[in-house]
């Protein structure tokens, strides 16, 4: 199967876990959203893609594997994911190394989360985005390429975070795309 279609498991309360086939590449939207016993997905290998709200309110879940390939991560994916540390293929990690668009609400509510990585093609970030990740101490912009973040992307943010991006964008990005984001005064710019 190459592509799970939208709703396709929407709201399936007793299923507990996923393992998405190697064949597949794009998860629709809403695929997986309402699923408040689902804490983990496997596979993933081969996606590219993921819809919107295509986990939204998954509140138990805790790990999705793979998706290194996802370019577009989608409004409001993991949206009030609670529980979700990892993403990708390290624990303790949210990483979309080729992720151009981070969608809004993308992780907005993901409460758990300590480290939020997104990689070198990035030029947008979505309203709302990070939203209320109030344990996120990290997050690395990696891209060179950022030139949109929507309103209030980092509100709600961990007091004292700390957005890593390329060096050579440090002020830049400090004083346009990531100022006034709904971020409070503690929270820093610094260099990878």
């Amino acid at each position: 199967m190459s592509y799970i279609g939208t709703r396709s498991f929407s709201n399936c309360t007793g299923m507990t876990e996923v393992t998405i086939g190697a064949a597949c590449k794009t998860i629709g939207s809403y695929a997986f959203c309402g699923n408040t016993a689902l804490t983990t997905v496997t596979g993933c290998v081969g996606v590219t893609g993921i819809g919107d709200f295509a986990f939204y309110g998954n509140s138990k879940l805790t790990s999705v594997a793979g998706c290194t390939k996802v370019a577009n991560v989608g409004k409001s994916i993991f949206r009030n994911c609670t529980a979700l540390t990892k993403v990708g293929a390290t624990a303790g990690q949210i990483t979309f190394a080729a992720a151009k668009v981070a969608g809004e609400y993308a992780f907005s509510g993901c409460k758990a989360a300590k480290y939020i990585s997104l990689g070198s093609n990035l030029t947008s970030v979505g309203q709302y985005a990070f939203q209320n990740t109030s344990s996120l101490t990290s997050r690395y912009l990696r891209s060179s390429k950022l030139s949109t973040v929507g309103a209030n992307a980092l509100k709600g943010i961990k007091w004292n975070a700390v957005i890593y991006v390329p060096s050579a964008k440090v002020t830049t990005y400090k004083n346009g795309v990531l100022k006034a984001k709904g971020q409070g005064t503690s929270v820093t710019i610094k260099k990878i």
